[in-house]
């Protein structure tokens, strides 16, 4: 698993340094509830925008059930299909590993998200939901569809330099 990590990170890395216009840092936060237990999750992720369309990027996350704990690591393809004043709509094809407490799992889909730019360098972000499917990613069972649980909603922020 660091191996896999490290060679994804040195290959974000690269794409990055060759031709992009724009590097983002930030990340998410979800807070909630799935079958009766308390979700609390934080995302930092890094991402640069290819072109005024597409941004390549990654998530490192924890989560926090009640029972258990969780490490995310989440690479991401981003196409932004729609741009007007300040709203821009996206969705990110992503493939995602995860470990912790004994188990790990992965999922491979898309998620829409939402960004309201707020200032030249700040963007306010929101994901919901997930299409795809899971295999034990956030410690539950397979899954393959849609999927709007609390687990599946963040808001965060994004800082362009």
């Amino acid at each position: 698993m660091k191996k896999l990590f490290v060679s994804c990170m040195i290959a974000f890395m690269a794409i990055c340094s060759v031709g992009a216009q724009e590097v983002y840092i930030g990340g998410g936060f979800t807070v909630g509830s799935t079958d009766d237990e308390f979700v609390f999750q934080i995302s930092p992720e890094v991402g640069c925008h290819l072109t005024d369309q597409w941004a390549v990027g990654g998530e490192i996350g924890y989560m926090h059930y009640d029972n258990y704990n969780r490490f995310q690591f989440a690479p991401y393809a981003r196409y932004t299909f729609y741009k007007t004043g300040i709203v821009g709509l996206f969705v990110d094809g992503t493939v995602g590993i995860a470990a912790g407490d004994g188990d790990t799992g992965f999922r491979l889909g898309l998620r829409p998200g939402l960004s309201l730019k707020a200032t030249e360098h700040l963007s306010f972000v929101t994901k919901v939901g997930f299409l795809g499917y899971s295999d034990s990613y956030n410690g539950t069972s397979d899954f393959a569809g849609v999927n709007f649980d609390t687990e599946n909603i963040s808001i965060g922020f994004h800082y362009n330099f």
